[in-house]
C-alpha cells in the first residue's frame, strides 16, 4: 500500500481508519459469540434439535479458517481497502438477511457467508493496521487490534441473552449491519487506495491447504459426537494429514509457492505461529471447561456461571491496550514466551485448586492472568508476524490466523473428549492444557535456536 491520503494523513484521519478496521475485527467476533446464549432459543423457535442448530457456529467456524489463507492474497489481487470495504458489506448484509431467515437451512447459510467474509476481514485488518504505522507504532495499534478481539468475546453472550430477553434472537443479527455501516463507510473515506497486485496464486498449495484445514478441524470437531476411535474420525483425520503433507511438498517443489518455506525459518514468524496455537488453545478451553466446572461440579446458577467467566475476556479487553508496552520493553518473541509461563502458571493453578476443591476464589486470579497473557500473546503474535516477511505477503499472516482460529477450534475438543471420557475430570482438562502451553513454550524456544530442526522441516 502506498503511503496515505490526503485524508488519512492527519492524525484525527488515521485514528478514525483504525477504528474502522478494528471494528471488523469486532464485528466478526461479536456475531460469533452473540450466537452462544440464545442457541436453545433458535432451536426451539425453528422446531430443530440443538445439535443442529449448532451448525451455526460450527459451519461459520471451518469456513472461516479454511479461507484465511487466501484473505490477503485477495486483498493484494483486488485493492486491500476495495476488499476490506466489500467484505464487511457483505458481513452486514448477512446480519440482515439473518434476522429475517424463516428456516435454520437459510440461517446456515448465513453463516457459511459471513464465515467466508470473516477469513477477508482478519488478515486485512492485520495488514492494513501495519501499514497505517510506522514500526515504533505498530505495536499500540495492534494492540488495539487484540483489544476488539477480547471485547467481542467479552460482550457476545451477555448482548446475546439480553437482546433475546427483550426483543427475541432475531434482534441479535442487527448490530453486525449497524457496525458494517459504519466501518465501511469510514474505511472508504479515511484509509488510503491502494493499488492492486497481480499476485501469482499456487493454486495447488492454496487447496491443499485449505482441505486439510477443513479436514483436521473437522475431525477434531467430530470426536465429541462419533468418539475417538470412530473410522468416520481417523477417515477425515488421515485425509487431512494427506493434504497437509500434500501441501509441505507442493511448497519446496514449487517455483511460486503459496506459503514460502522461508516463512518457516523466521524465528519471528515461527515463534508468532507456535504461541498463539498454544496459547488460544488454553484459553478456549478455559472458556468452556470453568463455567461448566462451576455449574457441574460447584452447583453456580447459570446467570452467576456466565458473569464469573467474563473473567476471562475481560481481563483481555483490559490488558490488550497495555500490552504493546511489553511487546516494545522485550520485544515480540520475548513477550510470547513471557506469556506462554504466565498461561501455563494459571491453568496448572487451576489445576490443582480444582483437584483441592479450593472454590471459586481459588480460580479468579488465574482466570485475569490467563486473560491478561492472551492480550499479550495477540499483540505480540500479531507484531512478531507483521514485522517478518513472511507477514508482508499474501498468505503468510492467512496461515498465522489459521493457527490461531485452529487453537480456538482445538480447545472446546480438548474439554469434550476428556469429559466424554469422565464427566468430573476437569483437573486433566486444565492439565493437558497446561501441558498444551509448556509444549508451545519449548516450540518458541527451539524456533530461535541457532541451526534449528524446524528449519530443516521444509528446506528445499
Amino acid at each position: 500500500m502506498t503511503s496515505p491520503a490526503e485524508p488519512g494523513r492527519s492524525r484525527a484521519g488515521r485514528t478514525i481508519a483504525t477504528v474502522a478496521i478494528v471494528s471488523g475485527t469486532f464485528m466478526s467476533v461479536l456475531s460469533s459469540t452473540v450466537l452462544n446464549v440464545p442457541l436453545g432459543a433458535i432451536a426451539r423457535d425453528l422446531h430443530v434439535s440443538i445439535s443442529d442448530a449448532s451448525l451455526l457456529v460450527t459451519t461459520q467456524a471451518i469456513t472461516f479458517a479454511m479461507l484465511l489463507p487466501l484473505g490477503d492474497w485477495v486483498g493484494n489481487r483486488f485493492g486491500r481497502r476495495n476488499v476490506y470495504c466489500a467484505v464487511i458489506a457483505i458481513y452486514g448484509i448477512g446480519g440482515v438477511v439473518g434476522a429475517l431467515a424463516p428456516n435454520l437451512a437459510v440461517l446456515v447459510g448465513v453463516r457459511i457467508v459471513q464465515g467466508a467474509a470473516a477469513a477477508g476481514i482478519v488478515p486485512l485488518v492485520m495488514t492494513l493496521l501495519a501499514e497505517l504505522y510506522e514500526p515504533s507504532e505498530r505495536p499500540l495499534a495492534l494492540s488495539a487490534w487484540a483489544m476488539a478481539n477480547s471485547a467481542g468475546q467479552a460482550l457476545g453472550p451477555p448482548l446475546g441473552g439480553v437482546l433475546t430477553s427483550y426483543f427475541g434472537w432475531r434482534s441479535i443479527f442487527l448490530p453486525t449491519p449497524l457496525i458494517a455501516a459504519f466501518a465501511c463507510a469510514a474505511a472508504w473515506r479515511y484509509l488510503p487506495a491502494d493499488i492492486p497486485r497481480t499476485l501469482p496464486l499456487e493454486w495447488r498449495g492454496a487447496s491443499t491447504l485449505t482441505l486439510g484445514a477443513l479436514f483436521l478441524l473437522s475431525a477434531l470437531t467430530a470426536i465429541p459426537q462419533l468418539g475417538v476411535h470412530s473410522p468416520l474420525v481417523a477417515l477425515i483425520a488421515f485425509a487431512g494429514c494427506a493434504c497437509t503433507a500434500g501441501f509441505i511438498w507442493i511448497i519446496r517443489t514449487s517455483t511460486n509457492p503459496f506459503v514460502s518455506p522461508q516463512a518457516f525459518r523466521e524465528p519471528s514468524y515461527l515463534t508468532s505461529c507456535i504461541g498463539v496455537f498454544g496459547a488460544t488453545t488454553a484459553f478456549s478451553s478455559a472458556l468452556l471447561a470453568i463455567p461448566l466446572y462451576l455449574t457441574q461440579s460447584l452447583a453456580v446458577p447459570l446467570a452467576t456461571a456466565g458473569f464469573i467467566t467474563l473473567t476471562l475476556p475481560l481481563a483481555m479487553a483490559l490488558i490488550a491496550p497495555f500490552s504493546s508496552v511489553a511487546v516494545k520493553r522485550f520485544g515480540s518473541g520475548r513477550t510470547m514466551q513471557l506469556g506462554l509461563l504466565a498461561l501455563a502458571a494459571a491453568t496448572g493453578s487451576i489445576a490443582l485448586a480444582v483437584h483441592l476443591r479450593l472454590g471459586i476464589i481459588a480460580l479468579l486470579p488465574a482466570m485475569v492472568l490467563i486473560g491478561a497473557a492472551l492480550a499479550a500473546q495477540y499483540t505480540a503474535g500479531a507484531v512478531g508476524t507483521t514485522h517478518s516477511a513472511a507477514g508482508r505477503y499474501g498468505a503468510g499472516i492467512g496461515f498465522f490466523n489459521l493457527l490461531r482460529v485452529g487453537g480456538a477450534a482445538a480447545g472446546p475438543a480438548l474439554v469434550a473428549i476428556v469429559l466424554q471420557q469422565n464427566t468430573t475430570a476437569y483437573p486433566v482438562v486444565f492439565a493437558i492444557s497446561c501441558a498444551v502451553v509448556l509444549v508451545a513454550l519449548a516450540g518458541t524456544f527451539v524456533a530461535e535456536a541457532p541451526g534449528r530442526r524446524s528449519e530443516r522441516l521444509l528446506e528445499e
